[in-house]
C-alpha cells in the first residue's frame, strides 16, 4: 500500500492511502456520484486508479462518508462512459478559502467496491483513452 503525502492546498495534506497507480485526469473526463433520495453530485476527474478516484465539484454541503454509486464518463474525443460502479466515498473537504454565494469548491475521494471482470477492462480502457499518463 502507498502511504505518500499529498499537498492539496496551502496548509492542507493528505496522506495517500491507494494501493495502485494514480492518472491525472484529462480535461472533459467527469464522474457522477449517486446516492438514493439525494441529488446527484457531477464533478471533474482530479485522478483515478485502478481502486478509486478522486472528483472536484461544487456543492453547499460535503459528501455523506459511505455507501453509494458512481458513473464516470469523458467527453474529450467521443463520449464514453462506465455504468454503475458500487463505491465508498472515503473523504471529502473544501479545496478552496471562499465560497461562491454558498456553493465551495470541494474534493471527494471515493473508493471503488469489488468491480467485474467488465468493469475492470472498461475502467483499464477509460483510464488509456481518456487520462493523462503520469501523476
Amino acid at each position: 500500500m502507498l502511504h505518500n503525502i499529498i499537498p492539496i492546498e496551502e496548509n492542507i495534506v493528505m496522506i495517500e492511502h491507494r494501493r495502485s497507480k494514480r492518472y491525472v485526469g484529462k480535461e472533459g473526463s467527469f464522474a457522477v456520484l449517486i446516492r438514493k433520495d439525494e441529488p446527484i453530485t457531477i464533478g471533474q476527474i482530479i485522478d483515478i486508479s485502478s481502486n478509486g478516484i478522486s472528483v472536484r465539484y461544487l456543492s453547499r454541503k460535503p459528501q455523506t462518508v459511505g455507501f453509494s454509486y458512481i458513473k464516470i464518463f469523458a467527453t474529450n474525443g467521443h463520449f464514453v462512459h462506465m455504468r454503475r460502479i458500487e463505491c465508498q466515498v472515503i473523504y471529502d473537504i473544501q479545496i478552496d478559502k471562499d465560497s461562491w454565494y454558498s456553493l465551495a469548491t470541494r474534493r471527494c475521494g471515493v473508493e471503488f467496491g469489488e468491480l467485474s471482470i467488465e468493469q475492470k477492462m472498461d475502467l483499464n480502457n477509460f483510464i488509456k483513452q481518456h487520462i493523462i499518463e503520469d501523476n
